[in-house]
């Protein structure tokens, strides 16, 4: 097996079973100590990675992820992803709405000696805000406001 197969079968995990069969417990096997992530928020270290992991399958328990395409090149793997999930728990601000979401995003994951180690990733974020209903209430308050109601 090469190197760049070995890195997507270990990517392939990261969603299978961490994701999709919430084993957290293989974050020490899967990522490396010293893993970044890179977001348009900000990077953020491996504890604070993992705790979003965790509110993210707080807010939506029945999140389950199906990999579209994913391709390996040397120390990078690229994976086209998408995610269907109910929105039973809090969500950033954003009280449980019992409302079914579907995202896509792409993430790029970059490892070296079996691990991964950086992370990048382009999500929907609008379209699960407009999902849930936030980005319709938010509206609605702005109208109101420039109402002056």
């Amino acid at each position: 097996m090469t190197i760049a197969e070995a890195n997507r079968v270990t990517v392939r995990r990261y969603y299978e079973e961490i994701l999709n069969q919430r084993n957290l417990a293989l974050v020490e096997e899967l990522f490396a100590s010293d893993f970044t992530s890179h977001l348009r928020s900000g990077e953020s270290d491996l504890p604070t990675y993992v705790a979003s992991i965790k509110r993210s399958l707080l807010a939506f328990p029945d999140l389950h992820v199906t990999i579209g395409v994913q391709v390996a090149e040397g120390e990078i793997v690229a994976t086209r992803w998408s995610a269907q999930g109910t929105h039973e728990g809090v969500f950033g601000n954003v009280q449980p709405t019992g409302r079914v979401i579907t995202l896509e995003a792409m993430d790029f994951h970059r490892l070296s000696d079996g691990k991964i180690r950086e992370h990048w990733q382009q999500m929907d974020l609008m379209g699960i805000l407009q999902q849930i209903g936030t980005l319709s209430q938010m509206s609605q308050q702005a109208s109101k406001r420039r109402s002056g109601a």
